[in-house]
């Protein structure tokens, strides 16, 4: 989470699980209800779908419910029907 335009990005491992901490603490301050549908949205082209696969599958792990959970894939129309069942298959 940068803080500032100005604010150096972490590169160094410890700076970075220090970042992760801070977005963890944050995130479970912000407790969502089971109620609420939060909606993620993704534009990605063949070469990003590896990268949109962990973010899908991370933000699923780690939702306290990951059924409130709507992806919205953005694309140009160059993913592989492959790459499209494979992204579908790890939102489900």
């Amino acid at each position: 989470m940068v803080d500032s335009p100005t604010a150096r990005v972490p590169v160094l491992p410890e700076e970075v699980a220090a970042q992760i901490e801070r977005q963890l603490f944050a995130a479970k301050a912000c407790k969502t209800t089971s109620r609420e549908t939060i909606h993620v949205a993704l534009a990605i082209d063949e070469a990003y779908a590896p990268h949109a696969a962990v973010t899908i599958a991370s933000a699923i792990h780690h939702a306290q419910n990951p059924k409130s959970l709507v992806f919205h894939i953005l694309e140009d129309g160059t993913l592989l029907d492959g790459t499209r069942a494979a992204l579908r298959q790890t939102a489900e």
